[in-house]
């Protein structure tokens, strides 16, 4: 069996095959797409969806080679590269959704002024 100072991808591989499983054989057992076991094992992680998916797909293909998932994740979590946070809006992006306030404001404004010559 694979040692766990390998890489995850490797590991996962090294696994696999010495229990004599194919990559259709897991994609089958875990419903993952066979493309995303093969990313996994190359460690091509521009490759998969969403981080929740590809820590989804660690567990699951883990789980299928008998292997504890936790210690798989953990492995991945202190390997993978910093994540930018979701929900964390960036400067630019904070101006950019700051423009349409500014024209309703202006509108408003606009209105408020017209009324006010309108009826003095």
């Amino acid at each position: 069996m694979a040692s766990e100072n390998t890489g995850i991808g490797e590991y996962l591989r090294k696994t696999r095959e010495a229990q004599g499983k194919t990559l259709a054989e897991i994609a089958e057992e875990t419903k993952i797409n066979p493309r995303y076991l093969e990313a996994l094992e190359r460690e091509a992680w521009g490759e998969l969806p969403a981080e929740v998916f590809t820590q989804g797909y660690l567990r699951a293909y883990a789980l299928a080679l008998g292997l504890d998932p936790e210690k798989l994740l953990e492995r991945y979590a202190a390997m993978r590269p910093p994540q930018e946070d979701p929900l964390e809006v960036s400067p630019l992006r904070r101006k950019i959704l700051a423009l349409p306030w500014l024209g309703v404001i202006l509108a408003f404004l606009l209105l408020f002024f017209f009324l006010l010559w309108l009826f003095h």
